[in-house]
């Protein structure tokens, strides 16, 4: 986490009373100094913001180009170029190679420059602040932020109070870090009375970067109990950007496009809501792709929750497209980790939940030629990994609802998406992703490498759950439709693994769901026994302690090239609940996977009822039409089933 600048921390502790506000105004053509009226201006920005009364002075400045260091200050300024063209007002930072061209706070705004040429970025900002209107490019930053850097401190607040960072309708383009943030960076620290608000909207980055994580943006989150910290990520346009990292760096190298983590005990929020993240629909410019030397292409994501956290991330509506990694998650890599969210000692336990919803997943590859023994390139539209450990609540939600995940590829597993779920070490730990009413259409998985001995499986989805002790992994696939997808070895649909482990005299538990899916037309890229509907590895030898169990329900697995499942899975390890027909049917034998739908499951929908992603009592596996609303749509559904039973 990148720390407050010492030397900026005096500067904003020099308090005064607030006099009146003036427009003051300046034009590096005027003989100096100017008196800073519309007349006379002065000549240089920095006399004006000398001049500045500490709170509320606008000043415009004219168009030039200024060759200057800006330091606001402790003072609250409208710092505002007198054109809308930024490209006719300058701030050249090519001198301030130790500090930014421009540091501002203490809710300042700046609007309507071309910022370039800084030697430890464009703008250093503390606390509240509006970035607007600016071009903003060619800065480059030994620390984070190669354009814009954000903190914020609590401790020089007075609360309760909100901090509100605004960053909207900029151009961000060609800047670099050797840090975090190549385009932005943004830490949203907050404490138990001073919340943080930042909304980075309808910017376009391109074409920045990182060799630390968020080629284009990096957005971390820290709230204390009680604290909350709140970022939306909206309407951006998100393109070129790069990360890279020294390639045996375990911390760098994620989020081409963005990259966001939180990771505090408070109240924290990050949505990444309706940008395009790759060329746009229709463009096929490889140049526009975001690129990661490890994970998430587009998007890299993490929530670390911890006791008395309550973190919610939602990624939505946004376009992912030929965006490129190498070890996972092309278009998306997300990574949800829960510790301790159910202490007994806790009068206020964790949670966590997560949405990725409606997003068009589409063109991203992960993975490259290396040599086979490297395990690279696990989920080529997305990387899913879940895990928890001392977790006993099952109102954790990770669901993954209503994407088009199509067109993706991978080179070890995955083609269109890998999700991964631990539930690692506790009593009774319990971890769960749901994977409902998404399209997952004409993904591969194929090794990059030519290599006979070196296959890739997956080619729509892979499943992996591995559970400890007294651990249960469960993934819930239901409602998808997975066709067309295409796979060197295994099952061309999906590919389903598990591992069970033993831990103080306890075996975990990996559970499996596939309901109401359509898994068709999935086919063999060469000349082996593959492109199952659902695949399954070769037995252990010896087999796992603990359950593994597979539950097919009311799915159409036919027609795919290698048959409906894999041989192993023909014969044991997995329970049955098909309709007689080929046709896929919409049943279900229990929400509550007890094989039953009776009044348990019909209690489950009248405790979320009216609910949606976000509130307490909402439960995925209700919302029956994944709407995301639980209402009498899904009250009908069920009542259409009520009685039915698996054999």
């Amino acid at each position: 986490m990148t720390t407050l600048r010492p030397w900026l921390l005096a500067a904003f502790l020099l308090c005064a009373l607030p006099a009146g506000a003036a427009t003051r105004y300046v034009d590096v053509s005027n003989a100096c100094p100017g008196t800073g009226g519309t007349a006379d201006p002065y000549c240089s920005i920095t006399l004006a913001l000398d001049a500045a009364n500490l709170a509320g002075d606008t000043i415009v400045v004219r168009p030039g180009t200024y060759s200057q260091c800006l330091d606001t200050g402790s003072k609250s300024v409208v710092l505002q170029a007198e054109n809308a063209d930024p490209s006719l007002t300058i701030l050249d930072g090519f001198a301030c190679s130790a500090v930014s061209t421009l540091t501002i706070g203490h809710g300042s705004t700046v609007s309507g420059f071309t910022m370039t040429g800084g030697g430890e970025g464009a703008i250093f900002a503390l606390n509240a602040v509006t970035i607007s209107n600016n071009v903003i490019e060619a800065n480059t930053a030994q620390g984070a932020g190669g354009g814009i850097f954000v903190e914020t401190d609590p401790s020089l607040v007075a609360g309760p109070a909100t901090l509100d960072i605004v960053i909207e309708n900029n151009v961000i383009q060609s800047n670099t870090t050797d840090r975090e943030g190549g385009g932005i960076w943004l830490s949203a620290t907050a404490s138990a009375t001073v919340a943080v608000t930042a909304h980075i909207k309808s910017n376009t980055i391109k074409g920045n970067h990182s060799s630390g994580v968020g080629g284009g943006i990096a957005v971390l989150t820290h709230a204390a109990p009680g604290g909350s910290a709140t970022v939306i990520i909206d309407a951006n346009t998100i393109q070129g950007n790069v990360v890279d990292s020294p390639p045996l760096s375990n911390i760098d190298g994620f989020g081409g496009g963005i990259w966001t983590s939180t990771s505090g005990a408070g109240n924290e929020s990050i949505t990444i809501l309706g940008n395009t993240i790759g060329p746009a629909p229709g463009v096929n410019d490889d140049a526009l792709r975001n690129t990661a030397v490890k994970n998430g292409g587009g998007i890299s994501a993490t929530v670390l929750a911890l006791d008395t956290a309550r973190h919610t991330l939602v990624i939505e509506k946004n376009k992912v497209r030929r965006n490129t990694a190498i070890l996972g998650g092309g278009g998306i890599d997300l990574f949800v980790d829960g510790e301790n969210l159910d202490l007994p000692s806790s009068t206020t336990p964790g949670r966590y939940s997560v949405l990725v919803y409606d997003n068009d997943i589409d063109g991203n590859a992960v993975g490259v030629a290396a040599s086979p023994d490297l395990d690279l390139g696990y989920g080529g539209g997305m990387l899913t990994v879940a895990t928890t450990a001392q977790t006993v609540s099952r109102r954790n939600p990770t669901d993954i609802l209503g994407n088009r995940i199509t067109n993706n590829t991978a080179s070890q597993a995955g083609g269109g998406a890998s999700t991964w779920v631990f539930a690692d070490a506790g009593p009774t730990t319990f971890c769960e992703v749901s994977l409902r009413h998404n399209t997952v259409t004409n993904n591969s998985a194929v090794n990059m490498d030519n290599d006979p001995l070196v296959d890739a499986w997956a080619g729509g989805l892979e499943v992996f759950a591995q559970a400890a002790g007294a651990g249960i992994a469960r993934v819930d696939t239901s409602y998808n439709t997975i066709t067309g997808n295409s796979t060197e070895i295994g099952g061309g649909g999906i590919d389903i693994s598990a591992i069970t482990d033993t831990l103080s005299g306890n075996a975990g538990t990996a559970l499996v769901e596939i309901a109401n899916s359509k898994i068709e037309n999935n086919t063999c890229s060469v000349n082996q026994d593959c492109g199952y509907g659902v695949g399954y590895p070769p037995d252990p030898d010896p087999p796992f302690p603990g359950v593994f169990r597979l539950t097919l329900r009311s799915s159409d697995l036919s027609p795919n090239e290698g048959g409906t499942v894999e041989g192993t899975l023909a014969t044991h390890r997995v329970d049955v609940c098909m309709p007689a027909t080929t046709a896929a049917q919409l049943a279900f034998p229990g929400i509550d996977s007890d094989d039953d739908v009776d009044g348990i499951d019909l209690l489950r929908v009248a405790t979320s009822f009216a609910s949606s992603p976000g509130a307490v009592h909402y439960n995925a596996l209700t919302d029956l039409d994944g709407d995301r609303l639980v209402d009498g749509n899904d009250l009908a559904i069920l009542g259409a089933h009520f009685g039915d039973t698996c054999p």
